[in-house]
């Protein structure tokens, strides 16, 4: 009978350590802050980790950022030897190399946690989540984003219903060289303008109130009279036009004169005005903004000058005829935050270690365990000693 009591209890103990794990499957698990465009990352900020940089599936469980710790992630990754495993936050690279899964939690060196830094998109860049946008929208028509359930457009203002264009379109305009889906657009704008007469030698004004284009001056050889300039703003390039304006581009004014040749003009002065709202929302170096006119199948910069200043950026420049004109900008390089080594934020303040559910789960696992022996021993030993009760009133004691 004691034979018995000692293979029972060693089945059981052997039961236990194969059904634990089995029972408790412990994924790998990262931890640590998340930082867009070096501020701590809003609650509600959306962490994925993908396998192998291609899958986001039932093998990556996805954490919000916690609402009790500023900032703050968690997420388990089920994968198996050999994955490596990639972030995103709100569908934006994580400037941070790939990872190597294994199972428990994965410190970076010895600290305890592994940071996610990235920089938003800029206004007309491709999205899935509105959260990944620097203007706070991303759209597709009049449908927002805010969950990876389709592919839209970056922009700051709220999603409506749209007409197609052939590019993102920061301000109203495109992005030379890009294709994107349909995003906000307005119907073109015209307003003309007629100068009685211009003396031979002289520069006739016309000034504009509902165009980008405030002012265009001419300077003439020759006397001419009835003069007629209309100015048509369009957020895309008109039809005769066959390739974009290079850059990020404002607009596209097509400028048509009646009762003047060019053969009388010398030479054009024209003032125009950009949105600062503009230049900050898609994140434009103001310094590149320039008008450029289409000439014989290309663009032609023209030596752009700024003015002056107050809710608008004004600007000057010269050119020698009529047609086609285009304000452009380049956007400012895009700064990839490195990898964070040091504690979030850079302040006086220690931030707290927080042991969160999963973090330690082995431990639990062991616990589990031990308090287990330790119910099977103590009913072990009474077994025993009862067993031996018994046995010493059927043997006579000699």
């Amino acid at each position: 009978m004691r034979l018995n009591v000692k293979k029972s209890f060693l089945f059981s103990i052997v039961l236990i350590l194969l059904l634990v794990p089995t029972a408790y499957a412990i994924p790998g698990t990262w931890r640590g802050f998340v930082i867009t465009d070096g501020s701590l990352a809003a609650s509600g900020t959306v962490v994925d980790g993908y396998l192998n940089n291609i899958t986001k599936s039932g093998n990556a469980t996805v954490k919000e950022v916690s609402t009790w710790l500023d900032g703050y992630y968690l997420i388990n990754v089920v994968g198996t030897p050999g994955d490596k495993i990639n972030f995103k936050v709100c569908d934006v690279t994580v400037a941070i190399p790939s990872q190597d899964w294994s199972e428990g939690l994965h410190p970076n060196g010895t600290y305890p946690y592994i940071n996610l830094s990235v920089s938003k998109l800029a206004s007309g860049a491709s999205c899935t989540y509105s959260c990944g946008c620097s203007g706070g929208f991303c759209c597709s028509g009049a449908t927002e984003y805010t969950a990876g359930e389709g592919t839209g457009a970056c922009q700051s203002s709220s999603c409506s219903v749209t007409a197609t264009t052939s590019a993102p379109s920061p301000g109203g305009g495109s992005v030379s060289g890009a294709t994107s889906p349909t995003t906000t657009t307005t119907p073109p704008v015209k307003e003309t303008k007629t100068v009685a007469s211009i003396a031979a030698a002289a520069t006739g004004t016309f000034s504009f109130d509902t165009v980008p284009i405030t002012e265009i001056k001419v300077d003439v050889k020759n006397a001419v009279s009835n003069v007629q300039i209309a100015v048509t703003k369009t957020d895309t390039a008109p039809a005769t036009v066959s390739i974009v304006a290079p850059g990020v581009t404002y607009a596209y004014f097509n400028i048509e004169k009646t009762n003047i040749a060019d053969a009388d003009v010398s030479k054009v002065t024209i003032k125009f005005k950009v949105e600062k709202s503009w230049i900050t929302d898609n994140n434009i170096d103001s310094g590149t903004i320039t008008l450029s006119r289409y000439v014989n199948g290309t663009w032609v910069p023209l030596t752009t000058k700024l003015v002056s200043s107050n809710g608008y950026y004004y600007f000057e420049a010269e050119s020698p005829g009529l047609s086609v004109f285009a304000v452009s900008a380049q956007q400012k390089p895009t700064t990839t935050i490195p990898p964070v080594t040091t504690t979030v934020p850079a302040t006086t303040t220690t931030i707290p270690i927080v042991i969160k559910p999963g973090d330690y789960t082995w431990i639990l696992v062991l616990v589990i365990i031990i308090v287990i022996f330790f119910v099977i021993w103590k009913y072990y030993k009474k077994i025993r000693k009862k067993a031996q009760a018994a046995i010493s009133e059927i043997v006579p004691q000699q």
